[in-house]
Formats: C-alpha cells, sequence, structure tokens
C-alpha cells in the first residue's frame, strides 16, 4: 500500500510539481503531464535491454542473480526518486509566489510612466523608488480592508512629467493581492488601482498567462507575440490601460510587436508562469 500510494503521485502531485518547473530540453519543452507517457515507454524499452544485458553481465559478477534481489535493489532505487523529489521541491519553494496570509495584504504598484518615481505612503512598507517599467511589491498587515493614500512623486529629469506630484487610492484587501498602475493615458499622470484582485496561481496544464498593463500615446489596439511559426494576438482596449490574464499557448522567447511598430525588449515565457508585461510608448519611443 505504502509503494502505491507513492508510486499513484506521478499522477497527481509530481505533476503538479513540475507545472513550477521549466521543462525546455534546448530544442523542445516537455509539458508537465507529457512526463507520464516516459514511464510506459521505458517499461517496454527497458524490460529486454535488462533481461538479455543488464541482468546477464551482472549474473558473470553473482550480483542480483535472485528475483528477491532484484525486487529489493528496485525498491531502493524508487526510495531514492521519492528522496530526490522532496529535495527538488525543497529547492523550489524559494521561487513559489508569495501568497498574501491572513492578517496581512499585499500590494503591486506598476510604473508605467517613462521615468522614476518616488512613492510615499502613511502604511509602513508602502514607499520606496520605482524606476521607469519597474514594480514595486510590498506586503502589509491588515485586518479586512483598508484604504491607502499613496503620494507619488516624478524624477527631476523626467522629460514630460519633471518633478510632477500627484497621488492615488490603494484599497487593500486581507489575504489578496491588488496591482497600481502609474500611467498617463489621460494626458497627466495617474495611480489607478487595477480592478480585482491578482491572481497568483501557476497554471496546471503547462501554459504561461500574461497580463498587460498599457501606457500608449499613440494608442495601438493590438499587441503581437510571435516565436518563429506561433503568434498571438492580445485585444487592447483604448478606453482602459490593462488587460485581464490571458493564457499564452507556447513557451520561450518572443518578439512583439505594437500595429506596425516592434516593441523594443524580449519577453521570454516560463512553463505555468505568470507575468504582467508593462508597455509604455509615446511619439518618441516605445519600450
Amino acid at each position: 500500500p505504502m509503494f502505491w500510494s507513492l508510486f499513484d503521485q506521478q499522477g497527481s502531485r509530481w505533476t503538479f510539481q513540475a507545472t513550477h518547473m521549466e521543462g525546455s530540453l534546448g530544442f523542445y519543452t516537455i509539458k508537465p503531464d507529457q512526463m507520464q507517457v516516459v514511464n510506459p515507454l521505458l517499461i517496454l524499452v527497458l524490460i529486454p535491454i535488462f533481461d538479455y544485458v543488464i541482468y546477464p553481465s551482472l549474473g558473470k559478477f553473482h550480483i542480483l542473480k535472485q528475483p528477491l534481489q532484484r525486487i529489493a535493489t528496485g525498491g531502493l532505487i524508487t526510495a531514492l526518486s521519492f528522496i530526490m523529489s522532496a529535495f527538488i521541491e525543497y529547492k523550489l519553494r524559494p521561487t513559489y509566489a508569495y501568497f498574501p496570509l491572513p492578517n496581512t495584504g499585499q500590494l503591486r504598484v506598476f510604473n508605467g510612466l517613462g521615468c522614476d518615481v518616488d512613492m510615499t505612503s502613511s502604511m509602513d512598507f508602502l514607499s520606496g523608488a520605482i524606476p521607469s517599467l519597474g514594480a514595486l511589491q510590498a506586503n502589509v498587515s491588515l485586518s479586512g480592508s483598508e484604504d491607502s493614500i499613496l503620494q507619488v512623486t516624478t524624477a527631476s529629469d523626467c522629460s514630460q512629467f519633471p518633478n510632477r506630484m500627484f497621488s492615488g487610492t490603494a484599497s487593500l484587501q486581507e489575504a489578496k493581492s491588488v496591482s497600481l498602475f502609474l500611467s498617463s493615458s489621460s494626458g497627466s499622470p495617474t495611480a489607478n488601482q487595477v480592478p480585482g484582485f491578482d491572481s497568483l496561481k501557476k497554471s496546471k496544464i503547462g501554459h504561461p498567462s500574461l497580463r498587460v498593463l498599457y501606457n500608449l500615446s499613440p494608442f495601438r489596439k493590438e499587441l503581437i507575440l510571435v516565436q518563429d511559426k506561433f503568434s498571438q494576438s492580445i485585444s487592447l482596449n483604448e478606453n482602459s490601460t490593462y488587460t485581464s490574464l490571458q493564457p499564452i499557448l507556447e513557451t520561450g522567447k518572443f518578439t512583439l510587436t505594437l500595429g506596425d511598430t516592434e516593441v523594443t525588449c524580449d519577453l521570454e515565457l516560463g512553463t505555468s508562469g505568470v507575468y504582467t508585461l508593462v508597455l509604455h510608448s509615446d511619439s518618441y519611443e516605445t519600450t
């Protein structure tokens, strides 16, 4: 019973573990559930190899001649595989997304402006510098819900809005993550909260997920991700500055185009990853 309870995890917990791993072999990306096909294939391939090559060779040295010896050795190797899985999980833990715990809320501020900003707040840990197209993440202690007013100041070398001060309100919720986006789509810098709560859970089917926050002038209505012969488009709404989280059907590196303009960045999406892409453009540059 103990063996089968562990063995059957290859179709459950081990597959879930694989969603947190990078399955790229360079020339091919293995999806998490595809590894389940390997076990029956290895059985078909290895049985004749063991019967006609490995066991006869070991038998000459009086090693693993009896069936009971082979079963015991196989059990030990199986136990090592479970220990290896536990070690891999231990190494993966630091890479997992931080999910807000009870009595804790999470705020992520994304800077969609073309310059650096400084942010301050009356709440603990909600202060700091945010580079252009960068982000600041903070976890704060709270019970229930609480609003926090954030004061933002652009850098003195900002070409559009030097030393401009503006504010925004973040509505934090216990055990939830929310985002605030700094943009200038209205002609002046603003800080607006992205509706809803952020989804931090990785996909169980292996596809990466992508959300786009955009501050575009002039506006382009379509973002296209291109990888070799694969392409996928994401529609942008002129009356908004964000898209919902969308599955991307391939992994790896992509080139991006906004309309007929190529975006000057390399986007790389890993298996089951959850990503936010921040876009900024004006009449002079696309970033």
